[in-house]
């Protein structure tokens, strides 16, 4: 019988790591940029507003090594490192799934060790050009249309340029997964929570917007809501479920070789009778 598979999925910003990495390279390497940013992040799309700042950034005589310096220092707590460990110890398929870009993400894991452990990345596409200025493709995924609104608002939960839900869909539609865990805080976060089934986990990051999505509509989630602070909250749900899935497993293991064992017996028990059945006749002679 095979393996229960698990599907982890991390968003990056504030739930891999501990902060906003755009908003770190930019705090530590342009103030000016940060507070334009702070006006800029309500009139663009995210993706659109990070090219155009990080153009300036680079106009600005911001170096390459000093932006990659930058990103060495968005924290990673200790637990979700372990967090990444224990899900490839159980043999789970781990993903990012993020509107940051892939210089950031793929710099970030490449600096605490843990790139191997990620099976698939999805965010959008960045590269240093000639001059080492970073140009970011917001068009890596083909425009998705993200069918969850906000109910107050009317807006979309996912930006133009990256629907969650769809990407998990996505996931799900390509292989079977046993169960999902996923981990987020975000807005955009919202949308693939509700594409969770009731096997699955849906990780809460406390005193962010998801939160108050989450409690808004509390009955439009079918999956399991885990509330959390920090990495070490996460590591205690993600050992609680990779343990109630290796139960699982030993019970469905278990019922098998019982089957089995009842299966053979009654061959068994039919193997005999039908000898005695043919030796009966025989007596007669």
């Amino acid at each position: 019988m095979s393996n229960p598979k698990t599907l982890v999925v991390f968003d990056f910003d504030w739930s891999l790591v501990d902060e906003d990495s755009d908003c770190i390279v930019l705090e530590k390497l342009s103030k000016p940029l940060r507070m334009k940013m702070d006006k800029l992040q309500h009139s663009m799309e995210w993706i659109d507003m990070m090219a155009v700042l990080l153009k300036e950034l680079h106009s600005a005589g911001i170096t390459r090594s000093q932006i990659e310096s930058a990103l060495s220092s968005v924290p990673m707590h200790p637990s979700m490192v372990s967090c990444l460990h224990m899900a490839k110890r159980h043999n789970a398929d781990v993903i990012i799934v993020s509107d940051a870009n892939t210089i950031w993400i793929d710099h970030i894991l490449t600096h605490y060790g843990v790139h191997h452990l990620i099976d698939k990345i999805i965010t959008n596409h960045a590269e240093w050009d000639a001059g080492n200025c970073i140009a970011i493709d917001s068009n890596t995924h083909s425009q998705q249309n993200c069918n969850t609104i906000h109910r107050i608002t009317g807006e979309k939960m996912c930006n133009r340029n990256l629907c969650k839900g769809h990407e998990l869909r996505q996931l799900l539609n390509l292989r079977e997964y046993d169960n999902v865990v996923y981990v987020g805080d975000g807005v955009n976060d919202y949308c693939p929570s509700l594409q969770l089934r009731d096997t699955d986990v849906v990780c809460v990051r406390k005193g962010r917007t998801l939160e108050k999505l989450i409690i808004d509509n509390y009955s439009s989630v079918r999956a399991e809501i885990k509330f959390w602070n920090d990495a070490d909250d996460v590591l205690e749900i993600f050992d609680n479920v990779f343990t109630k899935t290796r139960l699982k497993s030993e019970e469905k293991e278990r019922n098998a070789s019982t089957r089995v064992w009842y299966l053979a017996k009654e061959m068994v028990v039919e193997k005999i009778l039908s000898l005695n059945r043919a030796v009966k006749p025989l007596e007669h002679l």
